[in-house]
């Protein structure tokens, strides 16, 4: 008889059936089940990881056009602790929304029946733009009234008047008419900004070229 006939064989199904009876100790079967439960709750938590990833995904858009505004008046952010704003801080309130109608224009359609002080505001139709509505702002208990005119292309601006001559620092100065306007802010979100019978006046929007703004301040100043 070799070595090979007294080798046992052993059923492979009969084997399994038999580790199927092994009782294994409780310590043993707790542990195995804590780890079955953290890996569950990995996989819950990398599921709701990703759900969150493509919300933030499809929001950075958005995030990323309000950091190109917050960029060009972050100046205004540090002003915050003086006692009066500076033009950086009042410039995005031309680019805010209406929340009155437009005023009415004045006998002789040049100017509307608005004002800021001893300051009308124009009509601008003849050169292409419409009043679509006003505002009323106060920033730092400086008043700040706004105009909103439209062109044929939809494109909006708005001519804010603050009723003080308030600080102004950096952008480039151009003369216009006589005037001397300052521009902050040029390509896709442009501001001008002027003083005249002692307020400070800004104008601004998006979309708009800039040459077109100093235009349009060379008629106001």
């Amino acid at each position: 008889m070799t070595h090979d006939d007294h080798t046992e064989h052993v059923d492979p199904p009969a084997a399994l059936r038999a580790l199927d009876d092994v009782v294994a100790p409780d310590r043993l079967r707790l542990a195995v089940a804590g780890q079955v439960a953290d890996a569950r709750r990995a996989q819950t938590r990398e599921r709701r990881l990703r759900g969150r990833l493509g919300g933030l995904l499809a929001a950075a858009g958005a995030v990323a056009a309000a950091l190109v505004v917050l960029g060009l008046f972050a100046g205004s952010l540090l002003n915050d602790r003086s006692s009066a704003p500076n033009v950086r801080a009042v410039a995005p309130v031309a680019l805010r929304a209406p929340t009155a109608p437009a005023p009415a224009a004045r006998p002789g359609g040049e100017l509307l029946a608005a004002q800021a002080g001893p300051i009308a505001f124009p009509t601008w139709t003849r050169v292409g733009w419409r009043a679509v509505g006003t505002r009323r702002d106060t920033i730092r208990g400086h008043e700040v009234r706004t105009v909103f005119y439209a062109d044929a292309a939809g494109r909006r601006i708005g001519y804010a008047i603050a009723d003080a001559p308030l600080p102004v620092a950096g952008g480039r100065l151009v003369t216009r008419g006589g005037a001397q306007l300052r521009v902050l802010a040029s390509g896709a979100t442009a501001v001008v900004t002027w003083r005249r019978d002692g307020r400070t006046c800004v104008l601004a929007g998006r979309g708009v070229p800039v040459g077109r703004l100093l235009t349009l301040a060379g008629y106001a100043a």
